[in-house]
């Protein structure tokens, strides 16, 4: 299983770009392929795989316990580990808190993780805590460092709110996502929005 994690993780740093991850039903091949952005993992390795990338991580989790210092130490391994493990299960909200802890020691950059929760999103749509971690991500990272980036996320969490609606129309956590951000949004932005998301509807 450790072959198959660091499969994984030669394809996320050969094509940092992979934008979505199915399931394969045949490893004749490899158990992980890429193609493009696209990333395919064999179907009974998943359960192995989390089960392995959770006993890695709390291996670690313990040491860092015992000296909170080390950090720095491991951050790669948090960084892979959470990964593999958020590719299986997304909803795990101090997997997740693992992460935020990068994030505010600059490990890890907030718009990239945005980038890689909407990969996990497209696979886990439902995952509430990974909806909350974009949230957090956005108010606490780039409002407080980067405001003039603040316009453009907006617009690309929006594409991805009207992603989710279109191939998961009763998906709650999408629907309140895009409440979310309205409330972020001045009037001008709030009608434009108004009007593109009912242009989508009548087009589609």
């Amino acid at each position: 299983m450790a072959e198959y994690y660091r499969a994984i993780n030669a394809a996320f740093q050969s094509n940092p770009n992979i934008d979505e991850i199915g399931l394969l039903m045949d490893s004749s091949n490899d158990c992980v392929q890429l193609v493009g952005n696209k990333l395919g993992l064999f179907v009974l390795g998943i359960k192995p795989l989390f089960k392995y990338s959770v006993q890695e991580f709390d291996s670690i989790a313990k040491k860092l316990a015992d000296n909170q210092s080390s950090l720095h130490i491991y951050v790669d391994e948090i960084i892979h580990l959470t990964r593999a493990i958020l590719i299986v299960r997304a909803d795990i909200p101090y997997i997740l808190n693992y992460r935020k802890i990068l994030i505010r020691n600059g490990y890890i950059d907030a718009r990239a993780e945005i980038w890689f929760m909407h990969l996990m999103l497209r696979k886990h749509p439902k995952a509430t805590s990974a909806w909350n971690h974009v949230r957090w991500c956005f108010v606490n990272q780039l409002m407080a460092s980067i405001p003039e980036s603040t316009a453009s996320f907006l617009d690309e969490e929006l594409q991805i709110c009207c992603e989710m609606s279109d191939s998961y129309p009763k998906n709650y956590f999408s629907w309140q996502h895009r409440i979310w951000l309205l409330h972020h949004m001045s009037q001008s932005q709030v009608m434009w929005s108004h009007i593109s998301y009912n242009s989508i509807i009548i087009f589609a």
